[in-house]
């Protein structure tokens, strides 16, 4: 019967040391923590609400997503960019119609990113020759990129080449 019990408690010790290690599992959380969602294609919107104001009217989109977590929303980021037929600017910015003027931003929340537009002077209602493409950087990324020497201000300046790039 001793034979047994110590048999036994050999068999689980071995199982024990074997099995799980602590590096397994930061190993796991490290590919975990590094990984970032990329917008997969860029998204040209329709149905643009609008709502006016003393001197501009606001025209805004809404994208559901739900890789834009509560996590993300609050310490992590998403990049945002916006394509013409002639160019692909960094949100936020400013852009020059024939009758007026643009200012382009979007704010995001759990779930949801919302593309905006102040249209001043004579701005027409955005149309669909705009496409919209974004980054979603969870707050682990983030901590990784910043530890690497990416502020969150030089991640925001980012071209969408560059961003595609580094954010691969």
């Amino acid at each position: 019967m001793n034979k047994h019990k110590i048999l036994v408690a050999v068999l689980g010790a071995a199982l024990v040391f074997a099995s799980c290690k602590k590096s397994d599992v930061q190993a796991n959380n490290a590919a975990k923590s590094s990984s970032t969602s990329v917008a997969a294609q860029w998204k040209s919107l329709n149905n643009w609400s609008s709502q006016s104001e003393d001197q501009y009217t606001v025209y805004s989109n809404s994208v559901t997503d739900s890789s834009i977590t509560s996590s993300v929303a609050s310490q992590g980021l998403v990049l945002a960019y916006k394509k013409t037929s002639s160019s692909i600017v960094t949100l936020p910015s400013d852009e020059s119609a024939s009758s007026g003027s643009y200012f382009w931003y979007y704010q995001i929340s759990n779930g949801n990113i919302v593309f905006s537009a102040d249209a001043y002077g004579q701005a027409e209602k955005p149309g669909t020759s705009q496409s919209f493409a974004y980054f979603v950087i969870s707050p682990e990324k983030l901590n990784d990129l910043q530890s690497k020497g990416y502020s969150k201000a030089q991640l925001m300046k980012l071209s969408y080449e560059n961003a595609a790039a580094l954010l691969k």
